[in-house]
């Protein structure tokens, strides 16, 4: 037996005997679908704000349109390219001069054309020397050397040409391509803007503006000096040209380099000074006037403000749906907490799959109910009062929000239903952003609610939670109400109005559905137990006749178990039903088998061997259980049946085969109980009982002391035995349950003496 401090909470309808689980899994993947399914379909999805229709140029407008906040109307793209046409005509093409550059051109055209030069001197080209000296020199071909002895005025003037281009100085084109592709942008306006042909060009410190004309190209080098000579000898113009273009290609250099760096600052510069925006519209500023006729400035505005709205939608969207997704991620590990905790501090029916699975379809019906609610009513408003309240406000204080905490906590505990409204009141603060009076009214209401239904027993008691819960509920509404507007009377009405239809509700819903949960999960509430303790059940109506010293047995077991049970503060309820069915098997059997209802008759069991004996007393709980079964008794009076003897020895008849055959040690699945032992306190306190009102019947003394003495030995030679140490009975509990054995023992001694 566990030597521990007792736990004072109770476990009223776990069937022990079949592990959490095993065999059974389905129950479970089942219930978290449910849930999840549940959630998903009932969750308060953000919805985004309506797209607005704005009147167009030439229509009336319906309505006066506020702007809602301040925004800007910006340029159309024809107004910008204006703008930005006009503002990179200022914006020059940036070019360097190199005169080192300009200098070693010259000089290298003074080399080139000395060559030339010599070339012309021969007498013949045909010369040894001259060809050797054209080999050496490697710029002209044979009949390129002939065109330029045969046109030496064209060479003359080609040479003044290009030493007069080269001063002029060479411009190096613009690239066609840069770096990165936003260069390659704004150099791209730069090159498409035709309004000024103008560059600007720095020489060391200095920087001016000249015109684009007044500087050539390499291209339009090449023709001016091409243009400029005199005529050739047509015959060997292709190869004068061709020593020509060589010529050119050795001596021109680019004076002046584009500056890409210097040239894009500039024009980023001057698209700084774009103002994108026309207008400004400030917030709560009247834009169109009911029934006023929109024109082209207005229609812009209200586009503009169309357009935002849009954009709005769209970002607001994505918000909503990355909220929802928080929100559902939120629910999700509450939910996993709360299991979490049940499973670990509260030993109850929530460690089966089956009452998993029940407590998922609680939640998905109470979620179901609030998601009705919501969309059949969408907006109730607070008449004769300053103060509109939407739907979300004032709806969930009406709506029978405590279905499932009455359910959790009559079901299984009071700690079950607290929790369970800890997660709708998280549930609601979601549904309401986090509105001050639903989530308050849910707290408050659904802990005491799960305190009181745990409780219920009578008709009355349901009268009792719905006028005390009712008040409570409107207290804590008209407070909350307080809180955030301007309480008056006619908030106070309805306040009350919409709690007290919260609970009455509540409590029809729950009263509806209790019965069809019982007999579907094999459950047991005190309710059910009270009309099992009815002595016109079929059953009990069987043993007062069939066997009533069966019967007379099971009160006094009731009586002495439930006197127990109130000392440790367990169940005394279950205790006192579960003592009157716990030997219903015996029903099945001849009850003269049982000494309780032989009187003064015959002993049928002097005639038996002993194993026959022992089977047929053995098999009454057995018996006792399949009864059960057949008249549908919830799970915790078959678990009675099945532990009340746990799995002891039947000693009588044990000894009795020893000495009919002292040579043969006898079967013990013959002689002993198939269990289980108890599990529960309630089914320990019921073995004692059994075991102390049989026992009673040999008891001669006649004192308390002795009294105690004989209860005492009778417990701890259960004890003993181990079959209480499955059960959650402390050495402390069973000091105080020795009391009430006794008050009970010493009434009935009293009547048998």
């Amino acid at each position: 037996m566990k030597q521990q401090k007792r736990s004072t909470r109770t476990i009223t309808h776990l069937n022990k005997s079949r592990p959490p689980f095993e065999g059974r899994n389905y129950k479970f993947v089942l219930a978290i679908v449910l849930f999840i399914a549940a959630l998903i379909l009932t969750f308060p999805y953000e919805q985004g704000a309506q797209k607005s229709s704005y009147p167009t140029v030439g229509e009336v407008s319906p309505k006066t349109i506020i702007a809602p906040y301040t925004f800007e109307v910006l340029k159309n793209d024809t107004l910008l390219r204006l703008e930005e046409q006009r503002l990179l005509a200022d914006a020059y093409p940036v070019y360097t001069y190199d005169e080192k550059k300009r200098q070693r051109a010259q000089n290298h055209a003074l080399y080139i054309f000395s060559q030339i030069d010599t070339i012309l001197s021969f007498d013949s080209i045909e010369h040894k020397e001259a060809k050797s000296f054209l080999d050496s020199l490697g710029l002209f071909t044979y009949r390129e050397a002939k065109a330029l002895r045969a046109n030496q005025d064209a060479v003359k003037a080609a040479q003044q040409q290009i030493s007069s281009m080269i001063d002029r100085g060479i411009r190096a084109p613009m690239p066609e391509t840069l770096p990165t592709p936003e260069d390659d942008r704004l150099l791209d306006k730069l090159r498409k803007n035709t309004i000024h042909r103008d560059i600007r060009v720095y020489t060391g410190d200095d920087t001016t503006v000249v015109s684009k004309d007044s500087l050539y190209s390499r291209p339009e080098v090449y023709d001016a000096v091409l243009s400029e000579l005199p005529s050739v000898d047509q015959s060997k113009n292709m190869y004068f040209t061709s020593a020509l273009y060589k010529i050119m290609d050795q001596i021109f250099l680019d004076t002046y380099t584009f500056e890409p760096a210097k040239t894009l600052h500039t024009v980023e510069e001057a698209l700084e000074e774009i103002d994108s925006v026309k207008t400004k519209v400030i917030e709560n500023v009247e834009i169109v006037r009911k029934h006023q006729r929109v024109d082209h400035h207005t229609h812009e505005i209200l586009s503009t403000l169309q357009s935002m709205e849009e954009q709005t939608r769209a970002e607001d969207s994505r918000q909503q749906i990355l909220k929802n997704i928080s929100a559902l991620l939120l629910l999700s590990l509450l939910s996993v907490l709360i299991i979490t905790f049940l499973r670990q501090f509260i030993p109850l029916d929530l460690t089966a799959d089956t009452y998993f699975l029940l407590l998922s379809c609680m939640t998905a019906l109470q979620l179901f109910i609030i998601r009705g609610a919501y969309l059949f009513f969408p907006t109730l408003f607070l008449e004769n009062s300053t103060t509109a309240t939407t739907s979300l406000e004032i709806l969930f204080n009406g709506v029978p929000m405590l279905v499932g905490v009455f359910l959790a906590s009559m079901l299984f505990n009071r700690e079950t239903g607290l929790l369970i409204s800890v997660f709708f009141a998280v549930y609601l603060g979601i549904a309401t952003e986090f509105n001050f009076i639903s989530v308050i009214k849910i707290l408050i209401t659904g802990g005491i609610a799960s305190h009181m239904a745990h409780s219920i027993r009578y008709r009355k008691d349901y009268l009792r939670i719905v006028l005390l819960l009712t008040l409570i509920n409107t207290v804590v509404v008209s407070l909350a109400i307080y809180y955030n507007y301007e309480l008056t009377p006619h908030l106070t009405m309805i306040a009350a109005a919409f709690a007290f239809s919260d609970v009455f509700f509540s409590v029809i819903i729950t009263i509806l559905l209790l019965p069809l949960i019982e007999s579907r999960f094999s459950i047991t509430t005190d309710m059910k137990l009270l009309e099992l303790a009815d002595m016109s059940h079929p059953l009990m109506k069987r043993l007062s006749i069939e066997a009533p010293g069966t019967y007379n047995h099971s009160i006094l077991v009731a009586n002495l178990a439930e006197s127990a049970s109130d000392e440790i503060g367990t169940n005394s309820l279950l205790c006192r039903v579960a003592a009157y069915y716990h030997d219903i098997g015996k029903l099945e059997k001849d009850p003269r088998n049982f000494i309780e209802n032989q009187g003064n008759c015959e002993n049928p069991h002097d005639h038996m061997p002993p194993h026959e004996s022992a089977r047929l007393i053995i098999d009454h709980v057995e018996m006792g259980v399949r009864l059960a079964k057949k008249h549908q008794l919830p799970g915790s009076i078959i678990s009675a049946i099945q532990e009340h003897h746990g799995d002891a020895c039947m000693q009588y008849f044990y000894n009795k085969a020893l000495h009919t055959n002292p040579e043969e040690i006898p079967a013990r699945e013959t002689y002993y109980y198939t269990g289980p032992k108890p599990q529960t306190a309630e089914t320990a306190i019921l073995l004692l009982a059994d075991s102390l009102e049989a026992a009673s019947r040999s008891y001669s003394g006649d004192s308390m002391a002795n009294l105690d003495g004989f209860i005492k030995k009778i417990i701890y030679e259960k004890i003993r035995l181990g079959l209480l140490e499955e059960s959650t009975l402390t050495f402390d509990d069973i000091h105080k349950m020795t009391r009430g054995f006794s008050r009970i023992l010493e009434g009935v001694s009293h009547n048998r003496r």
